[in-house]
């Protein structure tokens, strides 16, 4: 989302960091007038070990939960959780902290425990898809 929004940077980046425009209208052509840094946009959120997937059934956290339990029978010394690394997540969470959408942070509609099942209202389902 930021991204495309850097690309013309028509509008205010909700981070505040207004790095665009990378591309601009000249002589009736698209040309590229600054160099994309990825930087700014990929970062611990992309990972799924990290930023893990919610679940939004019943059936699909049993699943989860049964798939886990067959894994740590299997392997009783390794860790299968979500997220890996708790203190990335909280690191980018903390990016979003500022950002509220409706009642609640943007960190709320980005970033989902693995661990039990999500029920969103369906305003919320409604932010949540605006902004991803």
């Amino acid at each position: 989302m930021r991204f495309w929004n850097h690309l013309l940077q028509e509008g205010d980046d909700l981070l505040g960091d207004n790095i665009g425009p990378y591309i601009s209208c000249v002589d009736e052509k698209w040309k590229l007038v600054k160099e994309v840094d990825l930087k700014y946009y990929v970062d611990d959120g992309f990972d799924e070990g990290i930023n893990c997937a919610s679940i939004v059934t019943a059936n699909g956290l049993k699943g989860v939960q049964t798939s886990l339990a067959e894994l740590k029978e299997k392997n009783p010394e390794q860790n299968f959780t979500c997220p890996l690394d708790p203190e990335k997540l909280e690191t980018v969470k903390s990016k979003y902290k500022d950002l509220i959408v409706g009642r609640r942070p943007l960190s709320y509609y980005l970033f989902n425990p693995w661990n039990k099942m999500i029920k969103y209202t369906w305003t919320e389902l409604l932010m949540r898809w605006r902004w991803l």
